[in-house]
């Protein structure tokens, strides 16, 4: 008979769903706050706002958020929600976001 080895299991890992909604200047608050509404709501849920670092970001209607989650501490997520805005596009053109995208996807 064959024997298995079974490691642990984190249940709390196992039962949580991880969201990530990418912040950066000039973002569309409303594009921020309905889907982090919606995944909030989910039970067991862990919603990140990330961005470069956690320093405050400013949105198209001038209100000031900031991130929970940088790009180098994000867990890896199970969606990715990529909002827009004014400032979608020079996101681009940038290396360091379009390299954290590409890992996050």
């Amino acid at each position: 008979m064959v024997g298995c080895y079974h490691r642990p299991v984190n249940m709390e890992v196992l039962m949580t769903l991880f969201f990530g909604i990418l912040i950066f200047p000039k973002v569309q608050l409303l594009d921020v706050a309905g889907p982090n509404d919606a995944f909030a709501a989910v039970p067991g849920a862990k919603v990140h706002l990330i961005w470069k670092n956690c320093d405050p970001v400013t949105t198209t209607s001038g209100m000031e958020i900031h991130a929970n989650t940088t790009f180098s501490e994000c867990p890896d997520l199970d969606v990715l929600c990529i909002p827009g805005g004014g400032g979608v596009n020079p996101l681009l053109q940038d290396d360091e976001v379009l390299g954290f995208v590409r890992r996050a996807a």
